[in-house]
């Protein structure tokens, strides 16, 4: 083979990789795998709320029974005391305390673990100790047996309500109570000018009645004016709660 032939080979076989690179190839692109679609988030559905009924003093069978419990009785320090509604606290007296029976009104109290019933009045708040349903006095618990306990299960049946007879209920024991008035105690204060610069900001409030200051037991009493029904005493209040300034409801007899 002559050197002309050869190195027309050479030069060939050096030229194919180039060509071959830059040919134009045709090709069909393979179709890529379809996404799978992921399963779909479910709503999550907010469960009912559950709504407690509201807590309620369980059903008591027994007729003309108002309420049951426990009692227990005060008397030692609060001798001589003014209760909430205004009379002074004698332990000798057949008297009683409850959170929400009108003053006044007559509650016959059962000893349920010897049947012994005392008569008492209501003329106090009270008592703030859970369980317990009434406070009597040392002398309605010593009526009841119960001075030496301390306390005993009781039913409550109330004889008449703020002194109005109950239907089907015996006459009140010639006890006569007088009808009630309210007022507002704004507050106690042992320096008289701190009871002062209140006193001004409760008149500044407005609270369509008069307000004065008194002086007991060594303390600065702002109270206002007697009021005929508690609704009139409840407006007054919310004057001042509006204004930022506390007070409270108390009970009294008229004079």
């Amino acid at each position: 083979m002559n050197r002309k032939i050869l190195l027309t080979i050479v030069a060939v076989l050096i030229a194919m990789p180039y060509c071959a690179g830059n040919r134009h190839v045709h090709y069909r692109p393979i179709p890529l795998e379809k996404k799978p679609e992921l399963p779909k988030e479910q709503k999550k559905v907010k469960p009912a709320e559950e709504t407690e009924s509201p807590a309620q003093m369980p059903a008591i069978q027994t007729p003309g029974i108002y309420q049951s419990g426990i009692a227990s009785w005060y008397g030692g320090k609060f001798q001589g005391r003014r209760t909430s509604n205004g009379e002074i606290y004698d332990m000798h007296k057949l008297t009683a305390a409850h959170k929400e029976l009108p003053f006044n009104t007559l509650v016959e109290v059962e000893n349920t673990q010897n049947q012994k019933k005392v008569l008492v009045r209501i003329n106090d708040r009270g008592p703030f100790v859970k369980q317990r349903i009434i406070d009597l006095s040392y002398k309605a618990a010593q009526k009841i047996d119960m001075a030496d306990t301390g306390t005993a299960p009781v039913k409550l049946r109330i004889i008449s309500s703020g002194g109005t007879p109950l239907t089907g209920t015996p006459p009140d024991p010639g006890i006569t109570p007088p009808q009630n008035t309210y007022f507002l105690q704004a507050g106690a204060y042992r320096d008289r000018d701190n009871a002062h610069n209140v006193l001004q900001r409760i008149l500044a409030a407005g609270p369509g009645i008069p307000f004065k200051i008194y002086q007991d037991n060594g303390l600065y009493r702002i109270v206002s004016d007697n009021m005929d029904t508690r609704q009139e005493a409840l407006e007054a209040k919310y004057r001042l709660d509006r204004a930022g300034l506390e007070s409270f409801i108390k009970e009294t007899m008229r004079p």
